[in-house]
């Protein structure tokens, strides 16, 4: 069985490059908590859902932005 000895190359970015990168070029993404506009279910996901779970009612973000 052959080894992976493949390298990453170029230079790597900081701490302080990485906290500058849009959303999309970093590993985590913003969470949003959800709430079903039918039964009150709530989930935390980075994309809106296209129904609940539960019921298949619509799903409403009801997150606060903490951007001022």
């Amino acid at each position: 069985m052959a080894k992976n000895t493949a390298t990453r190359s170029g230079p790597t970015k900081t701490n302080e490059e990485t906290a500058m990168l849009p959303a999309a070029e970093t590993s985590m993404e913003r969470m949003f908590t959800y709430e079903c506009t039918e039964c009150s279910s709530r989930i935390e996901a980075a994309h809106r859902p296209p129904m609940c779970e539960s019921c298949g009612g619509e799903m409403q973000n009801i997150s606060i932005s903490r951007e001022q």
